[in-house]
């Protein structure tokens, strides 16, 4: 009956050490997974907060080149004549007006700020207007068109809204009229003269 118990009690204290021995080691590591799940998930956020910013910059990337494109179309570094003649054309053409001609005229461009300082001393000469910025020039272009008043209000607009830098300074119109010769009278049709200042950045 003893041996029995003593047995009893060996098989018991065996099996209590082997779970221990078994057991304790499998908790442990369960407890470091967790601690790593843990981990990893802090480390998810952390990338996704970065992903986050990272779209943000790129985002503000593409906008800041986006409108870095825009200053470059609307103050180019040339004259860009020909570009501009083609605008001009087309512009004409969407808004059912016939050009004309179109005469380019004299560059005014800003002096650099050494020579400029004796224009800044004299106050007859700085009372004649506004200077344009450091870097800009500007270069008329005096455009005949013929067409509707509607066809010239929307091309006035389209001008407006174009994305190379101008202004609209002058502008003056006649009405064509038809006599029974066959020339124009009282036709809705006027001919249209109009001054644009145009601006760019002239090369160094």
């Amino acid at each position: 009956m003893k041996s029995k118990i003593i047995i009893s009690l060996v098989c018991f204290v065996a099996a209590v050490g082997l779970a221990s021995f078994v057991i304790a080691p499998l908790w442990s590591s369960a407890k470091i997974l967790r601690t790593d799940i843990i981990g990893l998930k802090q480390e998810a956020v952390e990338v996704e907060n970065l992903l986050a910013k990272s779209r943000q910059l790129e985002q503000k990337y593409l906008e800041s080149k986006e409108e870095a494109l825009k200053i470059i179309l609307s103050l180019p570094e040339e004259e860009e004549i020909s570009y501009l003649l083609v605008q001009f054309e087309g512009l004409a053409l969407q808004n059912g007006l016939l050009l004309e001609g179109i005469e380019f005229g004299k560059i005014e461009e800003v002096q650099a700020a050494s020579r400029r300082s004796s224009v800044q001393s004299s106050s007859q000469e700085t009372n004649q207007g506004a200077q344009l910025p450091e870097g800009i020039a500007t270069f008329s272009a005096n455009i005949r068109a013929v067409g509707s008043y509607e066809a010239f209000k929307g091309y006035l607009n389209s001008l407006e809204n174009n994305v190379r830098s101008m202004d609209i300074e002058q502008v003056n119109f006649k009405v064509f009229e038809e006599k029974e010769d066959g020339s124009l009278e009282q036709s809705g049709i006027f001919e249209f003269d109009l001054v644009v200042k145009v601006y760019y950045r002239p090369s160094i």
